[in-house]
């Protein structure tokens, strides 16, 4: 079974080692693109209100008023957005 708490610790450390990461690389930050940034929005909402487990990509599409697969091309998963959208008040 798995738990809540499993999946709370996994998003803390990918979280974690991508600022670390990124705090090493010497690329300028780079600004999200409109599309990028309500796919975030959406995500975060339905993240909160729903959990990250019962949220679906096919849910944040339709909230951002974007199709699927754009959200496939603005990012690699679920998880990703999730990431992005936690990182962003550290950028």
């Amino acid at each position: 079974m798995y738990h809540y708490l499993d999946f709370h610790h996994t998003i803390c450390y990918d979280v974690s080692m991508y600022l670390h990461e990124k705090r090493y690389r010497k690329r300028g930050s780079q600004a999200l693109d409109e599309t990028s940034q309500k796919i975030i929005d959406a995500a975060m909402i339905l993240v909160r209100d729903k959990g990250y487990v019962a949220t679906t990509t096919k849910e944040i599409a339709r909230l951002a008023g974007v199709n699927e697969c754009t959200l496939f091309r603005k990012f690699e998963s679920k998880k990703d957005i999730v990431i992005q959208g936690a990182i962003r008040p550290f950028e």
